[in-house]
């Protein structure tokens, strides 16, 4: 009865939005968070003996030149595997690209900053993102960069990275120094360079991209939307959660006799009671099996 119903709402929801987590990368080589061998376990090498949950915490990681360091050493070191990782999709990514493909994915949310859904064309982000982007990145991109001053977003340079770690600084943001080189030929004054950060969300950071996130999570939620797949994710962001919650209100509404809420995980006891109840069906497991199973 439950892998009929899996499948039901994984084939036949015209309009169905996805939500994903750590847990949908784990099999092309990239850690998850919080599980015994996540990056918030224990203390991750490289880093001054910091526990790995604060090295994303702006807080911790901006403090001082040290932090800096082992702050960019560290995403250095995840920068390479998530490149990896884009060089062989795992079973579900491909399983929501062809969901995409045949025009029943409304949406995907993903909260993974591995960027490799820009491997299909049906699911690649915009940056900056845009109500017609089929992916919506909620922590940012380990694939770009931007300006702490300008509007200026980039592609994330590994060798630069390298060479300002072992300096302890940010590298300046080339834009910045572009405009303060012709303000000097014309006899105005500088006006100072910002620097180049990860475009990644930190914990106790403010998300550039929020208010066009509401604006599409409005946007979606007024789609009618039929099917919803939370997969790979403890749902323990706030923000995340709250989403999930309206979503599943909605597809409650909308469409309750058809539409379907799925919560996918390898660890289901984590998951409260309050998120428990927007969920017609929990499936315990690894969600690669899924598109074989169906």
């Amino acid at each position: 009865k439950e892998v009929h119903y899996l499948y039901h709402v994984l084939k036949w929801s015209k309009r169905l939005i996805v939500v994903t987590g750590a847990g949908v990368s784990v099999a092309a080589g990239i850690p998850d968070f919080r599980s015994a061998q996540g990056l918030f376990s224990g203390n991750v090498k490289a880093t001054g003996g910091r526990r790995g949950k604060e090295m994303f915490d702006a807080h911790v990681v901006n403090k001082d030149s040290e932090s800096v360091h082992d702050y960019l050493a560290m995403i250095t070191k995840l920068s390479q595997a998530c490149a990896s990782a884009r060089s062989t999709p795992t079973q579900f990514h491909k399983f929501i690209a062809d969901i995409a493909l045949s025009g029943r994915l409304s949406r995907l949310y993903t909260q993974n900053i591995d960027d490799i859904e820009s491997e299909f064309d049906a699911l690649k982000p915009r940056v900056p993102l845009s109500a017609e982007s089929k992916t919506v990145q909620l922590h940012g991109s380990i694939t770009k960069v931007y300006c702490s001053k300008c509007s200026y977003i980039g592609d994330y340079n590994a060798e630069l990275f390298e060479t300002e770690a072992a300096l302890n600084e940010y590298p300046a943001c080339p834009e910045c120094l572009e405009l303060d080189s012709v303000r000097a030929v014309a006899g105005k004054r500088q006006q100072g360079s910002g620097v180049l950060r990860p475009r990644i969300v930190l914990y106790n950071e403010l998300n550039n991209d929020s208010e066009q996130i509401g604006l599409i999570t409005e946007k979606d939620l007024k789609s009618r939307p039929d099917g919803l797949i939370v997969v790979g994710t403890t749902l323990r962001i706030p923000g995340v959660r709250r989403m999930v919650r309206e979503l599943s209100k909605a597809i409650h509404a909308t469409a309750p006799a058809t539409g379907g809420c799925i919560y996918i995980n390898d660890e289901i006891e984590s998951i409260s009671v309050e998120m428990d109840a927007c969920f017609d069906l929990v499936v315990k497991g690894d969600c690669q099996a899924i598109p074989q199973l169906l």
